[in-house]
């Protein structure tokens, strides 16, 4: 769990700009703190979920979502198997990936969104 933790320390808690990405390249990072601020802080599972967010950006960077291709989500799976993550765990990590990128179409800042795959779980 220390691997866990220690990603959600660098999870901002702001949002620096405050104008809609540009749909087309929207960028993961903001649609993740846009989802953390306007909905996932508010949650009973608030703190798992910023953990999950932490796991999405450290992995990711500043990619746009429309480069969260099954290929690049397999490998943040493996990543996540690395790290010694059940793959209980590492489903609710996707699940919240994914409920953000829902969450930012929902809000008309993204035209479509891209399957997010989940894992087999134990």
């Amino acid at each position: 769990m220390s691997c866990v933790k220690s990603a959600a320390v660098s999870w901002p808690t702001t949002l620096e700009a405050t104008q809609l990405p540009s749909h087309p390249e929207a960028k993961r990072r903001t649609i993740l703190i846009r989802y953390w601020e306007n909905h996932a802080q508010h949650l009973p599972s608030a703190e798992q979920a910023k953990y999950a967010l932490a796991m999405w950006s450290d992995h990711f960077s500043e990619a746009a979502v429309s480069e969260l291709t099954p290929q690049r989500q397999k490998s943040f799976v493996e990543a996540l198997r690395a790290k010694g993550l059940r793959p209980s765990y590492i489903s609710r990590v996707l699940s919240v990936g994914r409920a953000a990128i829902r969450f930012a179409w929902k809000q008309g800042e993204l035209l479509t969104v891209p399957f997010i795959i989940d894992v087999h779980r134990d």
